[in-house]
């Protein structure tokens, strides 16, 4: 998938018009009457977006593109509206969505010439709006006012976002392509996803009820045990029926799941190999800045930070004297806990890294730290979702209490403590937990003061056991999940270029510094060092007129680690300001039976200087086929030579040139 991604921002970089072209056709058959509602406008100016972000295309073109796009295609609507009128009902294909027509007048003669603008960032009724007010006899200069306006702003509000997306995305290009590329795909079907799930639901709540009253119809029709239960299950009057068959499928679901889990991981299933690839991926993307906030999810899901939790609500539901759910929860938590231990001594299967433990704990399947700490969540949100009455706190609590879950079990992959089949089981059988338990207390009345009690007296057994677990198992549980040390190489191993996160080659090696690295920047004039990444240092880029040496200096990383040393040097290269950066990387190395010492390797880049809009400061990758040459500037070090071949750049603005040793 990265390959073809890598592939359509080349195409996309070496036929811009292609893309313009794109944007203006998909705004404007968005905003036709009708047929809008089928076109996948969302998808693409996302992607043309991000593709601006990245330095692909050009914003200013794009952006009158989408805009002219989507003015052009509600002029149109409104002219067939204004032309057509009261006849638009009986013609084909408006006749077969006569009810998006009515929506549209519903929404036009509540909103006015408001609905205009309103309207084309409303989903449903933005591709009929324009030839409703066509229909109704909006002024034709009144219309065309309004369409222009809304029309930039509706191209803004699609290409802006993405466009952020897409300098993220390019800043962290600059530390890692293969994470640029791998967000990249995300950010794709992410945005397929919501498409595809947004157009579903309208499909859906168009569809669902001739479906039901057909299913209803032939349950009517049909008097035997499956039509009586069908009809017994769409009566308003068995909400409760409803509920129970949904909470006795979610068991029989899981228990399928789980058994299937199972059976792939105790004989060897295509479950095996996909632990094995996806713990693989995860931990060649673990990286120095990430670690802090793994290591405080995993800390946080340990044993005695669950139990400081559930004892606290434990001790609420007693003070409220609920005894049955007191008696509800702890079972749940026992059940869990044993579940656990049984499947750990059934199911032998070892961590994906050896941490040293011995017996039963050396076993994962299923994890115990997802499988608690996802049934201690998924009780605190059944609370939550039973005794708030507002939708958005409901929205707001589950979604923040899952969030806690996934950040848990990710962090257990991420250690390589678990395989994903680990969490996943850990999931089903929390999953399956919570079923059993809402059904039992399906019943049970909750009200908001005893959810607020759980809610507050949970959150601050886990701010107050959490925080002293986090300060005095922090440098233990650190030492235990560190990276282990690379061992040192001898020269002949020495790798030729900066290694990516998943070991692809970036930019070269054009230097091996011997000496401190402290010597480096006095013996190399008009460079300085790069400025520290400060909030004063970062409100530089708002400035137009930031200098190439005020700005930072994205960290590159090295085998997951970033550079130890960066210095700039303010030049102009081809006709472009900018400036150098030389980043230096550590490299443990062995020469044969003398002590192990460290070596400084270096990678040498140009960055032009940018000043977009002409009101911020920017750094980009010059052209492709600018040369840089690195081994000019490096000569003036102390005892430097260079030595072997041409190393070749990899891409723009990566300077290659023969490996100068010095030092």
């Amino acid at each position: 998938m990265e390959i073809y991604w890598q592939q359509l921002l080349e195409t996309v970089a070496q036929n811009p018009w292609l893309a313009i072209t794109l944007a203006f056709v998909v705004s404007m058959g968005e905003a036709l009457l009708v047929v809008g509602f089928f076109f996948p406008s969302t998808i693409t100016l996302v992607a043309i977006g991000g593709m601006v972000g990245l330095g692909k295309l050009a914003f200013w073109p794009v952006f009158i593109a989408t805009a002219l796009g989507a003015i052009a295609g509600d002029a149109v609507s409104y002219w067939i509206g204004f032309t057509y009128r009261e006849r638009l009902y009986n013609m084909w294909p408006f006749s077969r969505y006569a009810n998006l027509l009515a929506s549209g007048e519903a929404y036009f003669a509540q909103h006015g010439g408001k609905s205009v603008v309103l309207g084309r960032f409303i989903p449903g009724v933005k591709s009929v709006v324009p030839g409703v007010a066509g229909m109704m006899g909006m002024n034709p200069t009144r219309f065309t006012f309004l369409n222009v306006v809304s029309g930039f702003a509706w191209s803004a509000a699609h290409l802006l976002p993405a466009m952020s997306a897409g300098l993220a995305m390019h800043a962290l290009g600059q530390i890692s392509q293969r994470l640029a590329l791998m967000l990249g795909v995300v950010l794709v079907l992410t945005t397929l996803l919501v498409w595809g799930g947004k157009h579903g639901i309208a499909l859906g709540l168009r569809y669902l009820p001739r479906g039901l009253l057909a299913l209803l119809h032939w349950a009517q029709v049909h008097d035997t045990r499956i039509g009586r239960g069908i009809r017994r299950l769409m009566a308003s009057e068995h909400a409760d029926y409803r509920l129970v068959f949904l909470l006795n499928l979610t068991v029989v679901v899981v228990v399928i799941g789980f058994v299937w889990l199972l059976e792939s991981v105790a004989h060897q299933g295509g479950m095996i190999g996909f632990d094995h690839a996806f713990s693989q991926s995860i931990q060649t993307l673990r990286m120095n800045w990430i670690d802090p906030l793994m290591l405080s999810a995993t800390l946080l899901g340990d044993g005695i930070v669950v139990m400081a939790v559930l004892t606290a609500m434990l001790l609420v539901l007693a003070w409220w004297r609920q005894w049955w759910l007191l008696a509800g929860v702890a079972l749940a938590f026992v059940v869990a806990v044993l579940f656990v231990d049984g499947m750990a001594w059934f199911v032998h299967v070892v961590r994906p890294t050896d941490d040293g433990d011995i017996g039963f704990l050396a076993f994962v399947v299923p994890s115990g730290h997802a499988t608690v700490s996802f049934t201690l969540l998924g009780v605190l949100t059944w609370f939550a979702l039973r005794g708030c009455r507002a939708w958005w706190s409901n929205v707001v609590l589950a979604s923040l209490l899952t969030g806690m879950a996934v950040m848990v079990a990710f962090a257990r992959i991420y250690w390589g403590a678990h395989w994903p089949s680990d969490v996943l089981a850990g999931w089903l059988f929390g999953v399956g937990i919570l079923a059993v338990f809402a059904q039992m207390f399906r019943q049970e009345t909750v009200s908001r003061g005893l959810t607020a009690s759980i809610l507050l007296a949970s959150g601050l057994a886990l701010m107050l056991v959490g925080g002293w677990h986090l300060k005095h198992e922090w440098a233990s549980a650190k030492t235990h999940y560190t990276h282990p040390l690379a061992p040192p190489l001898n020269l002949a191993q020495l790798p030729p270029c900066r290694a990516d996160v998943a070991g692809q080659c970036e930019e070269p090696f054009v230097l091996r510094w011997y000496g401190n690295p402290a010597a480096v920047l006095p013996a190399l004039p008009d460079w300085v060092q790069a400025p520290d990444w400060s909030l004063m240092v970062l409100n530089r880029f708002a400035f137009p007129n930031s200098t190439a040496t005020q700005l930072p200096v994205l960290p590159k990383l090295n085998g997951g680690k970033a550079e130890a040393f960066a210095w700039v040097k303010p030049s102009v290269l081809a006709g472009i300001e900018g400036r150098y950066v030389l980043r230096l990387y550590p490299q443990p190395v062995q020469d044969g039976a003398a002590p192990a010492f460290t070596l400084w390797q270096g990678t040498l880049v140009f960055e032009g200087l940018h000043h977009p809009f002409g009101q911020l400061s920017g750094l980009w990758s010059p052209p492709a086929g600018v040369a840089c040459v690195a081994t000019p500037l490096l000569l003036g070090l102390p005892r430097a030579q260079a030595i072997g071949d041409v190393l070749p750049s990899t891409e723009a603005g990566v300077c290659g040139g023969q490996l100068v040793v010095a030092g």
